[in-house]
């Protein structure tokens, strides 16, 4: 599979898998369940859940893993989160974009912000 816009990525290289991103309505943070998995956040009032597909570029994953770092993308509006050890910061206080239209925009965002650090 290739992901639109990011022609550097070869099919064999990319691992992926569909899961759930959940939200609980205190927190700044998302958190990777397994597709089929039921959670007990999933049926608290307040909560959010997402559902679409992680993709881990750089390095395989255990197939019932949820300790993934990649992207995620949302079935419903097709936009990019970073997620990290499975969790997705869904809040910041920098007024920066979590949500991306494009993965390309996303990596390159990351790129600039680790070069200025």
């Amino acid at each position: 599979m290739k992901i639109k816009n990011v022609d550097y990525i070869e099919e064999e290289e990319v691992f992926e898998k569909k899961v759930k991103l959940v939200t609980i309505p205190t927190d700044e943070n998302a958190w990777l369940v397994n597709f089929h998995d039921d959670w007990i956040h999933d049926h608290y009032d307040g909560s959010k859940i997402y559902y679409g597909t992680v993709y881990s570029p750089f390095e395989a994953f255990f197939p019932l893993s949820t300790q993934i770092s990649g992207y995620f993308k949302d079935d419903d509006t097709k936009k990019w989160i970073k997620v990290t050890n499975g969790i997705a910061q869904i809040r910041n206080d920098e007024n920066k974009p979590i949500w991306w239209d494009s993965l390309e925009h996303l990596i390159r965002d990351e790129l600039m912000r680790s070069q200025s650090n």
